[in-house]
């Protein structure tokens, strides 16, 4: 697949860093059936599955004026004007979450969306969750296209990010699918999408269909760089949880709990499950790890409408979590900080999209999330 996407990054002006990411390069099982693939070969290239890509530049006004340039189609005929790569970043920036999305783009054989974001923009969603709105995404597998290393350091940190929000609203006991689902969950929680334009059986299509990538990501973090993940066929199938065996580095005893790198996590590998430790100094240090604008959330919903920057202090950040501990409610916190987030974003960028698309694009891009989501029959 990436043989096919690469190239198309030929088509536009430079950028720093790229990825594809979504049901048109990543398996989402039971999303396109045979027939409906053979219905969209029929139909017009403008109803198949899109490549979702994300283009991160330096300096969005000067992408955006040279690629209104070359590609002037690829715009509403609102931006196509001298100025319009302004109304481009003004909008993106003033009402949106500061990207720009191109839907429906015919490129060759294959229809496209892109969306465009400044690199230290795109920086600060991976390392403090500012909307998590392309920072969400990132947390599943994607098709890195063009890499970069300021963007890979504050990628690590957000899995790691995206990792301590999970265990945090597991329960004690629980699986690798569970944890999975859990980390998935998290961009789309508050999503006003979710349920409308969007597929209600993603979450479990992108665990399934990206089981492989998502542990990759995860699972050494959690239990070692040396870890594996065994299978017992004779216990069920490589997709039923109960046949994993977990072991850092080689096989254990199934009676031996192991102590794993991850504070306060072991694994009993004698039922294929994880265990976390629920005391409040193990959920301390869990919290700790959380993204500023996640601490400032919960800060709020504590009644202390502590600003942004003073939460980077130790001292003040310090008093905010071990009051968030205290109150046995930080699950709850938590929750709600990252729902707040994702249904801000996605709302401002839903209006954003509507005021930059063009009508009759905007109209066939609805049909076909719609489409996915269940909603039209084809």
């Amino acid at each position: 697949m990436a043989k096919h996407v690469a190239p198309l990054l030929r088509r536009f002006p430079d950028m720093t860093f790229a990825f594809a990411y979504g049901s048109g390069v990543m398996h989402q099982p039971g999303l396109y059936s045979s027939h409906t693939l053979q219905a969209h070969a029929r139909s017009s290239t403008l109803e198949m599955p899109m490549t979702d890509l994300i283009f991160v530049v330096e300096d969005a006004r000067s992408w955006h004026r040279k690629n209104i340039s070359v590609n002037p189609d690829h715009y509403s005929w609102l931006f196509r004007s001298k100025y319009g790569h302004h109304m481009v970043c003004d909008l993106a920036e003033s009402v949106g979450v500061g990207v720009h999305f191109n839907a429906l783009v015919q490129v060759n054989d294959q229809v496209i969306k892109y969306g465009v974001i400044e690199v230290q923009h795109l920086i600060q969603d991976l390392e403090d969750w500012r909307s998590l709105y392309i920072g969400g995404r990132m947390q599943k597998p994607v098709m890195t296209l063009l890499e970069n290393s300021k963007v890979q350091k504050a990628l690590a940190r957000n899995l790691k990010s995206a990792l301590t929000a999970a265990l945090l609203l597991l329960p004690e006991k629980f699986s690798i699918e569970s944890l999975l689902k859990s980390i998935c969950s998290l961009s789309y929680n508050g999503d006003i999408r979710v349920g409308l334009a969007e597929d209600p059986m993603k979450i479990g299509r992108i665990v399934e269909g990206s089981r492989e990538g998502l542990e990759a990501m995860y699972l050494p973090m959690l239990l070692g760089k040396d870890c594996c993940v065994l299978k017992d066929e004779a216990l069920g199938t490589n997709n039923d949880i109960s046949s994993h065996k977990l072991v850092q580095g080689h096989a254990q005893d199934d009676k031996e709990e192991t102590s794993l790198p991850f504070p306060g996590v072991v694994v009993q590998a004698s039922e294929g499950f994880l265990q976390q430790d629920m005391s409040q100094q193990a959920r301390l240090e869990l919290l700790r790890q959380l993204p500023v604008c996640i601490l400032h959330g919960m800060s709020r919903r504590l009644g202390f409408d502590v600003p942004e920057n003073h939460l980077i202090m130790d001292e003040t950040r310090e008093h905010v979590l071990i009051m968030a501990t205290a109150s046995g409610r930080h699950t709850e916190l938590l929750s709600a900080s990252i729902k707040a987030i994702v249904r801000s974003s996605s709302m401002v960028q839903a209006i954003s999209g509507a005021m930059a698309s063009d009508g009759g694009k905007a109209i066939r891009y609805m049909i076909s999330k719609l489409r996915k989501a269940g909603w039209l029959q084809r």
